[in-house]
């Protein structure tokens, strides 16, 4: 790939995609490969629900803890954390004062990212550390040292998250993310 000028004597980088549509079927039909490059092809990823497990405490939490380290032994691992109950309220309270779907987003995150807090507390004492999305690129590192990484399983689109088609909740939500 090279530069090229056109005939404004603006330069573009010559590729194949360039000055494309990337809605363009026939184009993205082009991009299909047999082979995708996988940095961890091994890779694990474990989501515990904030309803289904993380609200149901202590009973529920510590056995999947003491589970999660005995697997990380023989498997690499990622523990990703839901919301549950308490994001379902703060959307009802940001709901009921009329924020916005981005506003909703984070408020929805911050919920997930206290579960992903307190479940690398749990796992400290066995390599549990509490990771963001900036980490991921960490994860080789991670994984080498034994470590069991914990994140928070809402996408990261936060104040930027497009509006549902219907209604304001954020449609991409940690269930959404585990479907």
């Amino acid at each position: 790939m090279g530069l090229k000028r056109d005939e404004s004597g603006r330069l573009h980088i010559d590729s194949p995609l360039m000055a494309e549509s990337l809605m363009d079927k026939s184009l993205l039909a082009g991009t299909e490969t047999d082979q995708v490059f996988r940095a961890l092809p091994d890779l694990n990823v474990v989501k515990l629900g904030g309803q289904s497990i993380i609200d149901r405490g202590r009973d529920v939490v510590m056995p999947l803890a003491e589970e999660i380290v005995r697997a990380r032994r023989d498997h690499q691992i990622l523990v990703t954390t839901g919301g549950g109950t308490r994001s379902r309220h703060v959307y009802a309270i940001g709901l009921d004062l009329g924020m916005p779907t981005g506003v909703l987003a984070k408020l929805g995150e911050s919920i997930s990212e206290q579960n992903a807090l307190m479940l690398s507390m749990l796992l400290a004492p066995h390599g549990g550390i509490k990771i963001g999305h900036d980490d991921l690129v960490k994860l080789p590192a991670y994984m080498a040292l034994g470590s069991i990484p914990v994140m928070h399983a809402m996408p990261p689109y936060g104040l930027w998250e497009e509006p549902p088609e219907l209604g304001r909740i954020p449609p991409h939500r940690r269930t959404a993310a585990s479907s």
